[in-house]
C-alpha cells in the first residue's frame, strides 16, 4: 500500500512538473565587438522579437537600451509589451538577472507591471547601478527569467527563462 502511495505521489509530481515547466527562450542581438570593447551598445538596440505567444499572454521584447553616465553609473533597460489575452489581470515580474553568468543583485532590478484581462501594456525591466552596489557589463550573454503570475492566484506562476545573447 505504502508503494502504491509513493509511485501515484511521483508519477503525479512528475505531471505536474512537466505541466509547469516552459521553454528556455534564446534571442540573438547584435553588439559591439572589436579590438577594444565587447558587449552591448551604448544606446538603444531595437529587437521586435515575439519571446513567447501562447493562449494566456504574448511577450514582444522591444528594445534593450544601454547608458552610462559618470554621475549615475551604468543603466540597463529592457522594453517588453505583453498582451493578456486571459480573463484575469496578471503580474510580470523579472527574477534571477545575470550578466556572463554573474548575478545581478535583487536591489538593482525593478520589474513589476499589472496588466488587465484582454489589454496590452508596455514593461521596462530597469537594472540601475547604486552604491555600493555596481552590476557587471554583459558582454556575451543577459539571463533573466519573467514570472507571470495571476492576481487571484499568485503562488502558481509561469516562469519564462530567457537568454540574449551579444554577437
Amino acid at each position: 500500500m505504502r508503494k502504491s502511495f509513493i509511485a501515484i505521489t511521483l508519477f503525479i509530481s512528475l505531471i505536474f512538473l512537466t505541466a509547469c515547466q516552459t521553454k528556455q527562450v534564446h534571442l540573438s542581438i547584435e553588439g559591439v565587438n572589436d579590438e577594444h570593447t565587447k558587449g552591448l551598445k551604448v544606446g538603444t538596440t531595437n529587437v521586435n522579437e515575439v519571446v513567447v505567444d501562447n493562449t494566456k499572454y504574448k511577450i514582444t521584447l522591444l528594445t534593450i537600451n544601454t547608458t552610462y553616465n559618470d554621475n549615475d553609473g551604468h543603466t540597463l533597460k529592457v522594453k517588453y509589451e505583453i498582451q493578456n489575452k486571459g480573463e484575469e489581470s496578471i503580474t510580470i515580474q523579472a527574477k534571477d538577472l545575470f550578466a556572463d553568468g554573474s548575478s545581478i543583485r535583487d536591489e538593482l532590478v525593478h520589474l513589476s507591471q499589472d496588466i488587465t484581462s484582454n489589454a496590452t501594456a508596455h514593461a521596462e525591466l530597469a537594472v540601475i547601478e547604486a552604491y555600493p552596489y555596481f552590476f557587471p557589463d554583459p558582454r556575451e550573454e543577459l539571463d533573466m527569467s519573467l514570472v507571470i503570475s495571476t492576481i487571484t492566484d499568485p503562488s502558481t506562476p509561469d516562469v519564462i527563462p530567457i537568454t540574449i545573447r551579444i554577437v
